[in-house]
């Protein structure tokens, strides 16, 4: 089926507007032209046949006459200093962005090209960790690459995406995108204040795509020599010794400077295990992996400011029955985040070692939950009926088994520096139209 028809894109709008948590359809990102998922929905059909038609239509020189409006920038603190520039399609192009970015996975998987999905973030950690335990004396190569997707040369890997696809209107929409990004600033208003894209713009999933698309070559090559990891612009390798560490450095910043790449100095280092060293936004040393504990603050803030919501609405409910209706909904919310059915970071922090901080988090936790119920004259849970994050990371770690074969991570068993068989890894991106930010909890 044509991946542009109505019917393809009706079934993937279904799919943008799957409900994540709850009843309540996913909202999509607002664009420059103020469009929202609600106000796209009410002319859903017109909407639809419109961007089939243009499409499938052609200017005189044979170009698709649909056009990419300017993506809305804005900017994310990071965790660790500084912003990350975001950017918004229009909903209309999320849509077919969306439509684009499956047909080079399907292209790729028809090819038996490996996956082009980022890796896991988890997946990447429980994998190197196996490995440096099996080492005497493990050194790490940690680099990082400056402006990562800022500097990755775009018409390169889409014209390189082209060939894969084949299939005419993809390609078409390709050169499309390519030749008309642009940018507007969110404080701004006026479409002569747009500004092109320097590189892939990051927030799409396109742009997460093209990126490991772009890197699909330097990783075989690299498992091919070196114990090696990667999730998007993070890189770790572990090695026998210092040495090799640092010719595994040498040939990584040979190799980046092909593609016009090359390693931020603050943030690239080698250090030996003993001496520890921080991937992924943990502190990994010889006792194990530690989490920061500001990370553990910031989840009590998101309880916190679930719990001042359900505050306000008991302190406006009419009734007994409403106040009990938004208790069962906070009690709700506070288990599936706990339980990891809302986040990854249950799963994500039950891979550092518990050194009693998080016995102080359910006190926290456990105080929030009954000021609710006290607010709304119900008697609070006790004992093992509130939820606890002790618990469940503990039960967690139980069932956590460290991969130990090449298929588990991105080079899990790779042979040795110098070995001339390879051992290609694979990546992992969920497909969604989200931020392409890094993956490790905020």
């Amino acid at each position: 089926m044509n991946p542009y028809s109505v019917e393809a894109l009706r079934e993937m709008w279904r799919t943008l507007r799957r409900p994540r948590t709850g009843p309540a359809p996913r909202e999509l990102a607002t664009g420059v032209d103020g469009v929202t998922s609600a106000l796209f929905e009410e002319r859903l059909e017109w909407n639809l046949a419109e961007i089939a038609r243009m499409v499938t239509s052609r200017e005189c020189d044979g170009r698709s006459r649909y056009r990419f409006g300017a993506l809305l920038r804005f900017l994310k603190a990071k965790t660790n200093g500084g912003a990350r520039a975001l950017h918004v399609a229009r909903v209309r192009d999320q849509l077919v962005l969306r439509a684009m970015h499956d047909v080079i996975v399907s292209s790729a998987s028809r090819q038996g090209i490996a996956s082009l999905r980022a890796p896991s973030p988890l997946r990447a950690l429980a994998t190197a960790a196996n490995i440096w335990r099996g080492v005497r004396e493990p050194f790490v190569l940690r680099a990082d690459i400056r402006a990562f997707y800022d500097s990755i040369h775009r018409a390169r890997v889409v014209a390189r995406a082209s060939a894969l696809v084949g299939e005419p209107h993809s390609v078409e929409l390709l050169k499309n995108w390519d030749s008309g990004l642009r940018y507007r600033e969110a404080f701004s208003t006026r479409a002569s204040e747009d500004r092109p894209v320097s590189g892939l713009p990051q927030g799409l999933s396109l742009s997460s795509l093209l990126a490991e698309l772009s890197f699909s070559e330097i990783d075989a090559e690299a498992c091919a020599r070196f114990r090696w990891f990667r999730y998007v612009d993070d890189i770790l390798v572990v090695c026998d010794s210092e040495g090799e560490a640092l010719e595994a450095l040498d040939w990584l910043n040979e190799r980046l400077g092909l593609e016009g790449l090359e390693l931020s100095p603050g943030k690239t280092f080698v250090k030996s295990l003993a001496e520890g060293f921080t991937w992924l936004g943990l502190r990994h040393d010889e006792s194990g992996s530690h989490l920061d504990p500001e990370r553990t603050r910031r989840w009590l803030e998101l309880f916190a400011k679930v719990r001042r919501r359900a505050g306000k609405q008991i302190s406006s409910a009419r009734d007994d029955d409403e106040r009990r209706s938004i208790v069962g909904e906070f009690s709700r919310r506070v288990r599936d985040e706990i339980s990891g059915k809302t986040s990854f970071r249950p799963a994500w922090y039950a891979m550092t070692v518990d050194e009693g901080h998080w016995k102080h988090f359910d006190r926290t936790l456990h105080a929030l939950i009954r000021s609710v119920y006290r607010q709304a004259r119900a008697d609070p849970p006790c004992g093992r009926q509130l939820p606890s994050a002790h618990r469940q990371l503990a039960a967690r770690r139980l069932r956590i088994s460290a991969p130990s074969t090449a298929d588990q991570g991105q080079c899990a068993k790779p042979p040795r520096f110098g070995d001339p068989s390879p051992t290609n890894g694979h990546a992992d991106v969920d497909g969604a139209e989200t931020s392409s930010e890094r993956s490790e909890p905020t």
